[in-house]
């Protein structure tokens, strides 16, 4: 929490947003969304701009808004059976490597499929396809071995498995390393590197007695970083390889370490532009591994951040994570053999949402929230129904504090403060106050003559806590709760969802009918602001004083503004400075002087600058 602004808010009455460090948000592609299939195995993206999807039952292009869908029954497309896409740069085509039926070539600028696009290699399955250090492609075949296209002659040069010495077995990738190898990843072979000049090859496998050697014999990915490091994933674990001293450091899943390999089985490995390494694995979800902050001392305090499979936008899809792919714009677009595709835009949300949810009829819902506070530790706590949730001050949930024979099982924490002391004080609905100690957790009731008292707002001066309800103003001093009788005579509406003290030292009381009250600081009502001379609404929600002096009511109808409680002159904000919503519930100034409000329709900053509000909802920001 420090060095940021965190700016916690209501959003749709049953949420709140922090504004700070942002965690992973995602987005979800589905069948739904017009995709060909959820089970996605590679994806790439062509120059154009497009995004492109392969599968098992057909081929989709993504333009950012609508799928087209490549399939033999609408296209000249050779198989709806898929296993790697590749684009090609050369000459703006995307090719389509097929189980069983060879290579489809999509001419982006004729917009038509070649079927057989190389007629020539030496099988029709097509594992894999990568780029040769000299601008051609290999093309990667589970049987038989690899081909080499010349981008420029069109041929095909053939690398047979037979004629190859010390290479057999079956194929899953190649990948060129630009300095005349080309690394291969063999099905139950270990890991073959080719001498493309001499067509030779000494392959790597596993040794039971050498920790030090491939940490397995199926190799599914092979990547090099842009600092030259050798990234091979196994189907138990991912190693790092040292050409040098032929040696690979494994990376595995420790059951009892979260920040290890989610699991051992890897399926693709990618690099994003900020210096992490991306691993895809099957039945755990997606590892990030920042190059960056890691130093390659052992594997066991190696820390990876996991992304897992979650209910909510945080994690992805499925567990059986599949490919990367990080496009031109920056997005991450990660395909799931099953959940189909997540993305991650590169512009991440200004707003993350903390996960306080419970579990319905087999699926996640939202739960209502009503008050919030942090206490001294930044730790976050939430007021719920008949319950108090704590997050950690990194946004992670804790714990949930019940308040059973505490309250009423059917009431809910409306608001929550924090005195000087840093005990949390707990306005419940229809059922008193109660305080909790944070450090102990302890929780005590105060009590209140009214048994069912409704309580709205707190608000703390000197030994003082005044306390709003529904029934009037009360106030806590000296361990004692005194109904505050000589202001509640002067109200004309006692229901008090609002109290602050100016630098005049006057009261201001927010009132839920009769609008603004405002007394002198020894007690005398003296003026009052209501639909009568300015006010668009009477009903106040709640009030609060910025570092300037000002004073801010939220009402149902937009906002109620004084700069100057000396000489107080009201002005009104809501539809007609952009306001998406009037019924504003709550005010709060951020630590750069921006104040922010929460309304049912979204979360809204004031540009005082400018006059107007600038609108966040889940939707769309204007």
């Amino acid at each position: 929490m420090k060095n940021c602004i965190v700016l916690f808010l209501f959003l749709f009455g049953w949420c709140y947003s922090i504004l700070s460090q942002p965690q992973y948000t995602f987005k979800r592609l589905t069948m739904s969304d017009g995709m060909v299939s959820n089970y996605i195995v590679d994806i790439i993206q062509d120059k154009q701009g497009y995004i492109w999807m392969a599968s098992e039952s057909g081929l989709c292009k993504f333009d950012g808004k609508d799928f087209t869908i490549y399939n033999i029954g609408n296209s000249a497309i050779g198989s709806n059976a898929q296993n790697v896409l590749y684009y090609n740069e050369a000459d703006n085509t995307v090719w389509v490597g097929t189980q069983r039926d060879g290579i489809s070539i999509f001419d982006c600028e004729k917009q038509t499929f070649i079927t057989n696009g190389v007629p020539d290699m030496i099988t029709r399955d097509v594992t894999d396809l990568s780029p040769a250090a000299d601008g051609g492609i290999w093309i990667t075949h589970y049987h038989l071995g690899i081909d080499y296209y010349d981008n420029k002659t069109k041929e095909v040069t053939h690398y047979w498995a037979k004629d190859i010495k010390g290479l057999s077995g079956n194929f899953w990738c190649a990948t060129d390393d630009g300095k005349g190898h080309l690394y291969v990843g063999l099905h139950k072979g270990g890991l073959a590197v080719i001498d493309i000049q001499k067509q030779t090859a000494k392959v790597y496998q596993h040794n039971p007695e050498d920790p030090y050697s491939l940490p397995n014999n199926t190799v599914r990915c092979i990547f090099i970083s842009k600092t030259n490091a050798i990234w091979i994933g196994t189907d138990k674990g991912l190693a790092l390889f040292n050409p040098h001293k032929e040696q690979f450091i494994t990376f595995q899943n420790q059951q009892e370490n979260p920040n290890s390999l989610l699991s051992n089985q890897i399926n693709d490995i990618g690099e994003s532009r900020d210096g992490k390494l991306w691993v895809c694995a099957h039945m755990g979800g997606v590892s990030i591994l920042d190059l960056n902050d890691n130093v390659f001392t052992s594997p066991e305090n190696m820390h990876f951040q996991n992304i897992r499979v979650t209910n909510d936008l945080h994690g992805i899809s499925s567990p059986n994570a599949k490919c990367f792919l990080q496009d031109s714009f920056g997005n991450i677009w990660l395909g799931n053999y099953r959940g189909g595709v997540d993305f991650l835009s590169y512009n991440q949300p200004v707003f993350q949402t903390l996960a306080y949810n419970t579990l319905k009829v087999g699926t996640l819902t939202d739960k209502q929230v009503w008050g919030i506070a942090l206490d001294n530790k930044s730790r976050i706590w939430l007021g719920g129904e008949n319950e108090i949730a704590i997050f950690s001050a990194d946004m992670k949930y804790q714990k949930i504090l019940s308040l059973a024979n505490k309250a009423n099982p059917h009431t809910h924490v409306s608001t929550i403060f924090k005195d000087k002391n840093g005990i949390l004080w707990l306005g419940l609905y229809k059922d008193g106050i109660l305080t909790c100690d944070p450090s102990t957790e302890k929780i005590t009731r105060i009590e209140l003559e009214d048994k069912k008292a409704d309580i709205c707002c707190f608000y703390e001066e000197n030994n003082k806590i005044w306390i709003g309800t529904q029934n009037g103003l009360y106030s806590y001093q000296n361990g004692k709760i005194a109904e505050e009788k000589g202001i509640n005579e002067q109200l004309t509406d006692i229901m008090i969802h609002g109290i602050q003290r100016d630098r005049q030292g006057k009261l201001w009381l927010g009132t839920f009918g009769k609008g603004l009250i405002v007394f002198s600081p020894e007690g005398k009502r003296i003026m009052r602001f209501d639909t009568s001379n300015g006010m668009e609404s009477n009903a106040v929600n709640s009030l609060y004083i910025d570092s300037k002096g000002g004073l801010w009511a939220a009402t149902r109808a937009g906002i109620a503004h004084i700069s100057d409680t000396s000489n107080p002159k009201l002005e009104i904000y809501n539809h007609n400075q952009g306001l998406i919503d009037e019924n504003v519930r709550s005010i709060i100034e951020d630590e750069k002087g921006n104040i922010w409000l929460s309304t049912n329709g979204g979360i809204a900053q004031w540009k005082n600058d400018e006059k107007r509000f600038l609108n966040y909802t889940t939707r769309w920001r204007n």
